[in-house]
């Protein structure tokens, strides 16, 4: 076993979270640093060029949803094998997997070619920045396998504990778009004028793919995959059945969270574009606020996992709560961050005072979802870990699809409380959907014996 690569069964649960969550945590703020350049220098372009981005950009997180909901199904299977010390199971499992990403990859860029655009202009309708927003999502197919088989490939990695690999390939991409996105929006002075709004989609095909490549190399030369045999590439019926009994509920529970900006954007359009420009930039900053936390609890799926493939829950028992504690410290930070620097934060991608009006209310809101993010992201991953991704699903069902819509026309129909009432919306989502995931995670717990059902007291004689 490399050094990249860890027995997260034995020796200090603290040493592998700082391990597997240190590496996680900073693989992630290179992505939503990546994703905040790219909200920065569509706000140069205009603010119809950043809502333009921030709803073409979600759009094609369907795309990137599929690539993760590989990647945890890839993470949950081979950790498992590798606790139960089924070596040749979880090379099997991972060429399944790899396998299957790269036909979804085929069918994800057909049907993005033509669904993407269709959905943008559905949303918005005439709205100024709907044709930037399709055109840009088109270009962006062009990534995909960037997204999907890369995340398939990571998925074999994290589930031997190597997230060192993936914050690296990131780290790298962030630096390359940084460069890339103003060379291919406004070209080179005096030879070409560059694509606009297009060249940062382009900048992103360029970076997305090198991470690949790199990923690629990494995983193939790990323990697991070293000496795969190529034919468990190849996808077999049997072992694709189990296979997408997982996907098919972690990516569904991602396309919960798209249906979620769905919702969110059909409610905006009402408001113009100020409104939504300002969510793209206050959604883009609450990331960044929660890496720590997202970063803390994913490592929770491979301990998960793998702990329990080694039929020890009382480890997982521990790193639960050490996680949830630890997080709602990092919760307590961010909080403060949002009501001491939000405004100079969203100035930093937007000057116009409508937008930077809307998009302070927005965080100072959603500030108070914080805790509740905690107890989904700590849920989702624990059950994730179990192979149980069907009861994330459920909670994101409420949480961004039929509550958020409910609690939408309630705070904007019923109640006018203009485009706050969006805002306040989504923190009804996190409150209900915290409450709901929960009582899911506990009641789980105690059925796959993590958690020892209560005594009962015996009648007295």
């Amino acid at each position: 076993m490399s050094g990249r690569e860890r027995d997260l069964t034995e020796g200090s649960i603290l040493g592998h979270l700082r391990a597997v969550a240190v590496p996680a945590a900073l693989s992630l703020m290179f992505i939503t640093f990546y994703n905040v350049i790219d909200t920065y220098y569509a706000g140069m372009i205009s603010t119809q060029a950043q809502a333009g981005l921030g709803l073409g950009s979600q759009m094609f997180f369907l795309i990137v949803a599929t690539g993760i909901g590989f990647r945890v199904a890839i993470s949950a299977f081979v950790g498992n094998a590798i606790g139960a010390g089924d070596g040749n199971g979880a090379a099997r499992a991972a060429g399944q997997g790899i396998g299957a990403a790269v036909v979804a990859t085929i069918v994800a860029m057909l049907a993005g070619y033509w669904g993407l655009p269709a959905l943008i202009i559905a949303i918005a309708g005439d709205q100024g920045y709907a044709q930037d927003a399709a055109t840009y999502s088109r270009l962006m197919l062009l990534s995909a396998p960037g997204f999907i088989i890369t995340n398939a490939l990571t998925g074999t990695l994290t589930a031997q504990g190597d997230t060192v690999t993936q914050e690296r390939a990131q780290f790298a991409a962030t630096l390359a778009n940084l460069g890339l996105n103003p060379l291919f929006i406004w070209g080179i002075p005096g030879l070409w004028d560059g694509f606009g709004l297009n060249g940062i989609a382009l900048a992103t095909v360029c970076s997305q793919t090198g991470v690949m490549v790199f990923i690629g190399w990494r995983a193939f030369e790990s323990k697991i995959l070293s000496d795969l045999d190529w034919r468990d590439l190849i996808p077999r019926a049997a072992q694709q059945v189990v296979l997408i009994k997982q996907v098919v509920p972690v990516c569904s529970t991602i396309y919960v969270t798209v249906l979620g900006g769905i919702i969110c954007q059909f409610f905006l359009r009402d408001y113009g574009q100020d409104a939504v420009a300002a969510y793209g930039v206050g959604f883009r900053l609450q990331q960044l606020l929660l890496l720590p936390i997202i970063g803390l609890t994913t490592a929770l799926l491979p301990l998960t996992a793998q702990n329990m493939g080694a039929q020890q829950p009382e480890r997982v028992r521990r790193t639960v709560r050490i996680i949830a504690v630890t997080s709602l410290g990092f919760m307590a930070v961010g909080a403060i961050v949002i009501w001491t620097a939000g405004r100079p934060l969203v100035t930093l991608f937007n000057d116009d005072t409508a937008v930077v009006d809307h998009a302070v209310t927005y965080l100072r809101i959603l500030s108070g979802a914080l805790p509740f993010f905690v107890v989904i992201f700590v849920a989702q991953n624990f059950l994730q870990g179990l192979k149980k991704p069907q009861f994330p699903l459920i909670v994101g069902l409420w949480r961004m699809g039929l509550g958020l819509f409910v609690f939408c026309v309630l705070f904007t129909q019923v109640y006018d409380f203009g485009v706050t009432g969006i805002w306040w919306a989504l923190l009804a989502g996190a409150a209900t959907g915290a409450v709901l995931a929960a009582v899911l995670a506990i009641w789980v717990a105690r059925r796959e014996g993590v958690t020892p059902a209560p005594r009962t007291t015996a009648p007295a004689q």
